[in-house]
């Protein structure tokens, strides 16, 4: 079979913006507030965001854990490093090869709290950090990319605070004309099927809601994303915003259909303090043959309580996916069909004729509730949570 048509598969964890750091006294006298559930210095109790984990992925397993940055928080060391020991616990949890991870603002000392260079504590947390092999890390932090090349997958780490030296270059993300030429360059010598990932800390679109500010959006993003648009890459995996967000972006040149995620944080406090958005745990399961399809399956956590998989409205789908080319009003057809005169028809027996329903962005997923009402369909739950049964309804 030619390299181009083999059917790739990984199954992917993601664990994003920890903002892990000692305890603060409650009433210190700096004014400083603590900024995560995830404390160095935490003992092991039931509502632990690591310790409460484990029992709820005890049967999952994974190929590869990403983590898009901001493992500390304002650059504390002891934070960085305990952020770091979690995320290795969480890869051995979950029995995966290997942790590939890109560094955050918050992970590089631009201020100079504790250091006179600002990558100086990002560089000396070693342990494998932010990847496995030394010519990759040494051609991360020289490039400010590097692609990591495995088997069935690759993927393109962009270090988008490459350009955080100091104080007054840290306000954004950025990449710059080199890296797009070592994308192009590197992509020029490969001729295979390989799902394609890129990777990076900061959004390179807009993420607009909650009022939660555009100024750090990466630099020069509409040229990132149409080299990314030409090598038709699969999915791309961001940090930074703590709102788990799953949409496509037409990029301009080709008007390829991006798919971009942005990840969840798994335990700071922040997103739910300013915006009502829980913490989130993701997996995703991404296959490609000749186009990639991919499902994202999400855990949220509660304080006092640890990680469900939970439906709110208002929150991230426990349940989504990407991928899907088929317009959505055949699909529903194509279900109306399966269910027929019955009263009703097992979920399992429709998603297994229509595997379109697993790769559906949650926007999509809001439209096809609504047209099954129209044709007189509903689900015992809504698609995104996993239902059971659908019923012919009067």
């Amino acid at each position: 079979m030619k390299s181009n048509m083999i059917e790739r598969k990984i199954r992917i964890a993601v664990v994003s913006d920890l903002h892990c750091h000692p305890e603060i006294p409650y009433g210190n006298k700096d004014g400083a507030v603590n900024a995560t559930y995830l404390y160095t210095d935490l003992l092991r109790k039931s509502d632990h965001p690591i310790e409460s984990l484990i029992p709820v992925v005890k049967d999952e397993t994974v190929d590869l854990v990403i983590c898009p940055g901001d493992l500390t928080d304002k650059s504390n060391v002891q934070g960085f490093i305990s952020g770091w020991n979690y995320v290795l616990e969480l890869k051995d949890l979950l029995k995966s090869d290997e942790v590939i991870a890109t560094i955050g603002n918050h992970d590089v000392d631009s201020f100079n709290n504790h250091s006179s260079y600002s990558f100086e504590i990002a560089k000396k947390i070693k342990r494998n950090f932010p990847l496995e092999k030394n010519e990759e890390c040494e051609t991360f932090w020289s490039k400010g990319c590097v692609f990591v090349e495995r088997e069935n997958y690759r993927v393109l780490v962009i270090n988008s605070c490459h350009f955080h030296h100091n104080k007054a270059n840290s306000s954004s993300g950025k990449v710059d004309e080199e890296i797009f030429i070592y994308i192009n360059e590197y992509l020029e010598k490969v001729d295979d099927n390989k799902i394609k990932i890129a990777l990076t800390h900061h959004h390179p679109i807009d993420h607009s809601r909650f009022e939660l500010g555009e100024y750090d959006k990466i630099v020069n993003a509409d040229e990132f994303l149409n080299v990314l648009g030409e090598n038709k890459f699969d999915l791309l995996i961001h940090g930074h915003k703590h709102d788990p967000l799953l949409r496509y972006h037409n990029t301009t040149k080709t008007s390829y259909r991006l798919p971009i995620f942005s990840s969840g944080s798994f335990s700071s406090i922040s997103n739910l303090e300013y915006t009502s958005v829980r913490n989130y745990f993701h997996i995703i399961n991404l296959e490609k043959t000749e186009k990639a399809i991919g499902e994202i399956f999400s855990w949220t956590y509660f304080p006092k309580q640890g990680w469900k998989k939970n439906y709110d409205e208002n929150g991230f789908a426990p349940h989504a996916g990407f991928g899907n080319e088929k317009k959505l009003e055949e699909i529903v057809n194509e279900v109306e069909k399966i269910v027929g005169d019955k009263p009703f028809e097992t979920w399992e027996n429709v998603i297994s004729d229509v595997r379109e329903l697993k790769n559906l962005i949650p926007q999509e997923l809001e439209q096809i509730n609504k047209m099954f009402i129209g044709a007189k369909l509903k689900t015992d739950e809504p698609i995104c949570n996993f239902p059971q049964l659908i019923f012919k309804i009067k």
